[in-house]
This record gives structure tokens, C-alpha cells and sequence, in this order.
């Protein structure tokens, strides 16, 4: 690690330590779970202190008092929230940046389907960025090519989870006018190494290479989205997120995120962003109008910048203020550090020596049974509400 002033279950891999050090002699590794840590050649390093300072783990670097305020949220184009996680937003943000001549960072899958953050400049990249990725992206020098296009004057959006967020902030040391950020109401960073493994297993299955990943496939449904992997051959592997492994021991089973996951200082409202983006769920309960189940977002305004970037999209999307704590009821992940599955180290020895899906299903088959067990059993109660709905339609005639 860089300093023994934060430990492995404590460092995030925002990678902002390598992107300040002076003499580029710390280097992003992965550790043996797969995740991203920062490593140091300690006989050239002179002790600057720098590292120390950008770790948002050693650091507050939290915006002020501007009161929160919540939305409900859609673009008008159906298009576009066909194709998007939620409801849009991101979308419409970032084509509004690029008409500005501006550049927007966030998460792509590159050549090789690994998740890396990735400077856009040009409107047909947009459609790289949007849509959710349920690994940690790899940030490489990011940090450092932001400042550099800053300095120019050029308006960048930069998207990350709440501690990249920061750590960006961070890392920039001074406020930028052009600079823009959104974080995400996050659940926890997966390890890309079980993603890895989880994709190769499947690539061999279709004898092929996945050619479009889609964690957030909507044909089903928003409320019952699902992976999607269309592979080079023409195959394809669909299966909804109660029925794909991946999915399971990510959502319901916590069986692989990042130890700091578990104890993070970036939930509630501890934001450095200027919006915060988010699935409406629950938004029905709010106004039964509002849910299509095509995808809603929840937007949180944290700065009076961000205030301004959702009006400058106005004329492009559908939005109404809700109050937040309504707005937060399906959201508990705002608040809330994920609780690890019990058998997460377990998980991580055994993964070196088993098929990922051999592996998943032995410390998530209880959970999956459960889950079985309620599905057949709201299945059930459809059918005897639609059933003594019929019976009182007859016995009215």
C-alpha cells in the first residue's frame, strides 16, 4: 500500500495516489481478490506527502450546506430510455455537455470487456458511457487528463461512485467553473477479477467472444431488468437478475464487492458531486402515472451547479420535485453501507479453484431458494386477486 495510514479493507481504488505522485513510482495493481490497490517503490520515493493528501479515505473533501432536492426524472425521447439504465438523465447531461464542445468521463467496456473510465468527446460515444456497469472500472490516469483538458478551459462531466467523485475533487485541489460531477447512489464496487472469470466461463460455453454486455436489459421490464451478453457468433445469453449468477451473488448475495464497501464514509449526504443519479424505485407509490416500468430516475440536486445542469437539460426531459426523504424510500444504499455475505473470504479462496458458476451457486443456492420460494408465492396471490376480481365482475352481471 501507499501509506500505513490506510489499509487494504480501507482504500477505495480511486487510483488519485498514482495519479499525483511526482515521480510516477506508484504503480495500480491487482490484489488477489482482484481489486485495484496502489503500490509504492519506497527507495525512490521522497516524501512528499502527496498521496496522502488526495486519499479521500485520509480526507474530507464534501460539499456545503446548499439544501438537497430531489426529482423525479425522464427524457421525452422513449428512445432513449429504452436504451438507458433508468430513465435517461445521464444521457441527456452528457449530450448537453458535448454540444458545448465539452468532454464526458464515465465507464465504458473497451475491446478487451474490461471496465475502464474513458474521456468522450463526440456525441456517438455517449452511447459508450450510459447504462450501468457492475464492476470496479480501472481509472489509469483519468484524474490527470481531466485536469489537463480543465486547464484548457474545456467543460468536462466527470461520473464515478461517491469516493471517485471525491477523490477527483480532491486530487484537482481547486474548485473548476468548467468542471461538472455526477456520483451514483452505489451499492459497492464488484471485483473485475469474478467478472472476469464469470465472462470466460460464458465465452467458452457460446464458443465466443461477448461482443455487447448490457447489465440492465429491459425487454422484461425496468422493475425486472436483466444481463444480456450478445456474443460474436451471433449467440446470445439472457437471463434476468433473480436467475444469473453474476447478478445474484452481486445484488442479493454480496458475495464479491470491495471490503470498503461495507464501512463507507461517502453515504447519507456526505456528496463532493453536484448531482446524484439514481433509480426511482418505488416511484409508483409516489404517483402511479409516474411508472411505466420503462425506467425512472431519481435525481438529487447537492450543488447550485447542479441545480443549473438540470435546468439546461429542461426543455428535454420530464422532471418534478418530490420531497427526499419520499424520493429516498427505495434507496436504502444512499444511506446504508452493504452488510458482506458471510462467506465472502470463503467465496474468494475457493473461486481459484472452481468454476465461477460452480462457486457462485454453492454459497448463494439458500439465497436463490428463498428467492424461488417468494416469486412462486406472489405468482400465487396474482392469481387469486385476479381470480376473486373475475368471480366479482360475474356476480355483478
Amino acid at each position: 500500500m501507499v501509506t500505513d495510514k490506510v489499509s487494504y479493507s480501507e482504500c477505495v481504488g480511486c487510483s488519485a495516489c498514482a495519479n499525483i505522485c511526482p515521480k510516477g513510482i506508484i504503480s495500480i495493481k491487482q490484489n488477489n481478490e482482484g481489486f485495484e490497490v496502489p503500490m509504492i517503490n519506497c527507495s525512490e520515493c521522497i516524501q512528499c506527502g502527496l498521496c496522502e493528501k488526495v486519499c479521500p479515505v485520509l480526507n474530507t473533501m464534501f460539499e456545503g450546506d446548499y439544501p438537497k432536492k430531489g426529482y423525479v426524472v425522464k427524457s421525452n425521447e422513449l428512445v432513449v430510455r429504452k436504451n438507458s439504465s433508468s430513465g435517461g438523465v445521464f444521457f441527456e447531461l452528457a449530450k448537453q455537455i458535448i454540444k458545448q464542445e465539452g468532454k464526458v468521463v464515465g465507464a465504458i467496456f473497451n475491446e478487451e470487456n474490461a471496465v475502464v473510465h474513458y474521456m468522450a468527446t463526440f456525441s456517438d460515444e455517449i452511447a459508450k458511457l450510459r447504462q450501468s456497469k457492475y464492476v470496479q472500472s480501472r481509472k489509469g490516469k483519468t484524474f490527470s487528463e481531466i485536469k489537463s483538458e480543465l486547464e484548457k478551459g474545456t467543460a468536462v462531466m466527470f461520473v464515478g461512485a461517491p469516493c471517485e467523485v471525491a477523490a477527483l475533487k480532491l486530487f484537482l485541489v481547486k474548485n473548476y467553473e468548467n468542471l461538472f460531477t455526477c456520483d451514483f447512489i452505489c451499492k459497492g464496487a464488484a471485483s473485475p477479477k469474478i467478472y472476469e472469470a464469470y465472462l470466460k466461463e460464458l465465452e467458452k460455453k457460446y464458443n465466443s467472444k461477448a461482443k455487447i454486455i448490457n447489465f440492465r436489459e429491459k425487454s422484461l421490464g425496468w422493475s425486472n431488468y436483466s444481463i444480456k451478453i450478445v456474443f460474436e457468433n451471433g449467440s446470445v445469453y439472457k437471463k434476468d437478475r433473480y436467475h444469473d449468477w453474476y447478478l445474484r451473488g452481486y445484488i442479493e448475495e454480496n458475495l464479491f464487492l470491495r471490503k470498503s464497501c461495507s464501512a463507507c464514509k461517502f453515504k447519507g449526504n456526505n456528496r463532493s458531486s453536484d448531482i446524484t443519479l439514481a433509480d426511482f424505485w418505488g416511484v409508483g407509490k409516489v404517483k402511479r402515472k409516474w411508472d411505466d416500468d420503462l425506467g425512472t430516475s431519481l435525481v438529487i440536486t447537492n450543488t447550485a451547479k447542479g441545480e443549473q445542469m438540470l435546468e439546461g437539460i429542461s426543455d428535454e426531459i420530464f422532471d418534478e420535485q418530490v420531497p427526499l426523504d419520499i424520493a429516498l424510500k427505495g434507496n436504502s444504499t444512499y444511506y446504508d453501507s452493504i452488510i458482506p455475505s458471510p462467506s465472502r473470504d470463503s467465496f474468494f479462496v475457493d473461486i481459484d479453484h472452481n468454476l465461477f458458476s460452480e462457486t457462485v451457486k454453492h454459497y448463494a443456492y439458500k439465497g436463490f431458494l428463498a428467492e424461488m420460494k417468494r416469486e412462486v408465492r406472489n405468482k400465487l396471490h396474482w392469481i387469486v386477486r385476479k381470480g376473486r376480481i373475475l368471480i366479482s365482475k360475474i356476480d355483478s352481471q
